[in-house]
């Protein structure tokens, strides 16, 4: 009777499957590299029946820096509301359509390195809501903000 011999093979295979499955992901993490693609982050917010003209900065660790009538001290942004924000900016790109379709329309824009986005009103109270909820909490004094402190 001839001795069985062992074959590297099925190790080698089994790594592989190792190696293969430790690198899948859910496609949600983001890289560091990746992330900060997304920033500065550029919102501004133009017209509607206030005559509205605003302009907020936000940077990848969260500080904020507004212009116009929510402008004032800057503040930082709590890391769930940058994260909520750059999941809203990620799929962004191309150039959005930045003309009123009337007189009173307000127009609402998301803007990033990679691209710019219109909010519609129906994003702004859902999906969006936190860039609505951002202008507002800014237009108060610092002591009084809840989402950017």
């Amino acid at each position: 009777m001839r001795p069985l011999r062992s074959s590297p093979l099925p190790l080698v295979a089994a790594a592989g499957l190792v190696a293969t499955a430790g690198s899948c992901g859910t496609g949600s993490e983001s890289s560091p590299a990746s992330a900060s693609a997304d920033f500065p982050m550029t919102l501004t917010r133009e017209g509607g029946i206030a005559g509205f003209s605003d302009r907020v900065l936000v940077d990848k660790d969260g500080r904020v820096t507004a212009e116009g009538a929510t402008g004032g001290s800057p503040c930082t942004l709590a890391e769930s509301a940058v994260r909520d924000l750059t999941a809203l900016a990620r799929p962004l790109t191309g150039a959005a359509t930045t003309a009123p379709a009337h007189p009173d329309d307000l127009v609402v824009v998301l803007e990033t390195p990679h691209g710019s986005a219109r909010l519609t009103d129906a994003q702004l109270s859902g999906p969006a809501a936190l860039v609505t909820r951002l202008f507002d909490d800014l237009t108060k004094p610092s002591g009084e903000r809840t989402l950017c402190r």
